[in-house]
């Protein structure tokens, strides 16, 4: 994952979208090789209640808060985290690309960019210019794209500043 630094605007955006696109999903050409072969365990709320580590990527759902995990470029496994643990981020909305073949990162990031900052305005409750947290996304390699079928966009929650305990759901900041 790309931490990406505070600037303003579109150019926020912008700037956020072209250094998450160094990091595209790498979901795995077979799910037992990298995360477990079962789903995890979730309570009523759909919420994980103890820490799922290795889970794959293709496990996580809204609101799933996440460990920080290799900035490798090619993301297979998570730790997903109960959200009022120290976690990394929180998943904001998970959102299907619509194409036949996998468009280019500029498709991509256009579509980040109409989607991501106003799921992030509903979730956290405060316009993405005006927080102090930030966006990033995970989006299909090819090999994803190609072997697993995988359509989605993630895009995650996170404070620059580090760790931290609680959802970012209605944190207003």
């Amino acid at each position: 994952m790309t931490r990406t630094t505070r600037i303003s605007g579109a150019i926020r955006v912008a700037a956020i979208v072209g250094a998450s696109a160094l990091v595209l999903t790498g979901c795995s050409v077979f799910d037992d090789l990298f995360g477990g072969d079962d789903e995890p365990d979730r309570n009523d709320d759909g919420q994980v209640s103890d820490v799922v580590e290795n889970a794959s990527i293709f496990d996580i759902t809204e609101g799933d808060c996440l460990g920080e995990y290799a900035d490798d470029g090619d993301v297979k496994v998570v730790d997903i985290i109960p959200c009022d643990q120290e976690h990394f981020q929180e998943v904001l909305l998970i959102t299907q690309i619509d194409a036949e073949e996998l468009p280019d990162q500029e498709e991509v990031r256009a579509q980040v960019i109409d989607e991501c900052p106003p799921a992030f305005e509903e979730f956290v409750g405060l316009d993405f210019d005006e927080s102090e947290l930030d966006i990033h996304y995970l989006s299909p390699s090819s090999d994803s794209w190609e072997q697993q079928d995988d359509r989605d966009i993630v895009c995650t929650v996170y404070d620059p500043s580090g760790m931290v305990t609680g959802s970012f759901r209605g944190a207003e900041r």
